[in-house]
């Protein structure tokens, strides 16, 4: 069989990234910050390419805006971002010991999982 270099380093990485994986168990769930040893190379990259120390436990790996910041909208407000909410979140979160220093709100997807109809 023949690769490509570019092909043969793509499947090398894919192992390695596999092996960082508890048990190379790859169908199951991972901690719900995502893969340590994934966080750690992601903070490894942050410092060699913007010089700036990332904690790897200050990482959180999720497949999209809103799982990583829960927030509700409601019909009844015209679908609109309450402040009251909002602060309602960050107060949980603050109350866990959670210091949020940053907000992912999805403007193409504003309302959620909710769909119209």
């Amino acid at each position: 069989m023949l690769l490509c270099l570019s092909c043969a380093d793509s499947i090398e990485r894919a192992w390695q990234i596999v092996d960082q994986i508890p048990g190379r168990a790859t169908g199951a769930y991972s901690h719900s910050q995502g893969i340590k040893g994934l966080r750690d190379t992601i903070a490894a990259g942050i410092v060699e390419r913007d010089g700036f120390h990332a904690n790897p436990d200050d990482i959180f790996m999720t497949y999209g805006a809103s799982p990583a910041v829960p927030y509700y909208l409601e019909k009844a407000t015209g679908w609109r971002l309450e402040i009251l909410e909002l602060k309602k979140q960050l107060d949980a979160a603050k109350l866990k010991g959670i210091n949020v220093r940053a907000l992912v709100i999805n403007l193409d997807n504003l309302t959620g999982h909710v769909s119209r109809k």
